[in-house]
């Protein structure tokens, strides 16, 4: 059996992997696939800890399908249209990186980081400890 992480822990491993977002040259870096996938990653540490603030184990998100049922059904988040389509761009854009073989340019890279991703971490900044 996996190890629960704690909410400490996975605003650890959202930080992580913005730090390994922020060590990428966007500019010159052939990695802007990683780039991607670090940024929906740590949007999902983030969004795994307000998950656990509002009463969520992991055993309820365990996949993502889990997480967006979650997104859509808690009352406190199913009026929130834009933050769950945050979370749905930077995956569907994850998902094209990793599986479709997508290369992003810098521009989408940094849109990414400026508007889905940073509204993510501040939505959930304001209810997260």
């Amino acid at each position: 059996m996996r190890p629960v992480p704690s909410i400490g822990q996975h605003q650890t491993q959202a930080k992580h992997n913005e730090d390994f977002f922020g060590s990428i040259d966007l500019v010159s870096s052939p990695f802007r696939d990683w780039a991607v996938t670090a940024l929906f990653y740590g949007a999902l540490h983030h969004i795994n800890c307000l998950l656990h603030c509002l009463g969520y184990t992991d055993a309820q998100i365990d996949t993502h399908r889990d997480t967006e049922n979650c997104l859509r059904r808690h009352p406190k988040l199913k009026k929130e249209r834009n933050f769950r389509n945050n979370y749905r761009h930077l995956k569907d854009d994850s998902e094209d990186a990793r599986y479709r073989c997508y290369r992003h340019s810098e521009t989408q890279v940094r849109a990414l980081a400026n508007t889905q991703f940073a509204d993510i971490r501040r939505f959930v900044k304001q209810i997260v400890p």
